[in-house]
């Protein structure tokens, strides 16, 4: 979680929103200590909520990082400009009932024999990817 809001603080995310119905079982002295300084320096949240519309503006496209027969080469999608992208957990991935309010999935090519990355890897390569897309052309 810590990683996650320091890439939040890399990229000047709005606000990031950890979804979990075991919120209480976080440690926030270990979150601060992978979270870096930007522990105190994003907006943040633990919900047990379901809704994402609860967490993202209307005019926002919900961005599901997930493997799926549904799911569009990362670096063949167009991204909006105003996007929340949403990550699962690396054992269990994305809730069925949470993807299915996402309005797109992407997923990262992986050419190797190891088909997998860890969540925040993969969610660095994806927000960079925007990053590229929509600041630095």
């Amino acid at each position: 979680m810590g990683s996650v809001l320091r890439l939040a603080g890399n990229i000047g995310a709005g606000k990031t929103v950890f979804l979990s119905d075991i919120a209480g079982q976080f440690r926030s002295y270990k979150i601060k200590k992978t979270a870096s300084g930007a522990f105190d320096k994003t907006d943040w949240e633990i919900s047990g909520g379901n809704r994402l519309a609860d967490f993202v503006p209307g005019d926002y496209q919900i961005i599901a990082l997930e493997t799926s027969t549904q799911a569009q080469n990362l670096f063949d999608f167009r991204f909006p400009e105003k996007c929340a992208f949403l990550v699962g957990s690396e054992v269990h991935g994305i809730r069925p009932e949470i993807l299915n309010q996402a309005d797109h999935q992407v997923y990262i090519p992986i050419p190797g024999p190891v088909s997998s990355l860890n969540v925040t890897h993969a969610l660095s390569i994806a927000l960079f990817e925007w990053l590229r897309q929509w600041f630095l052309i």
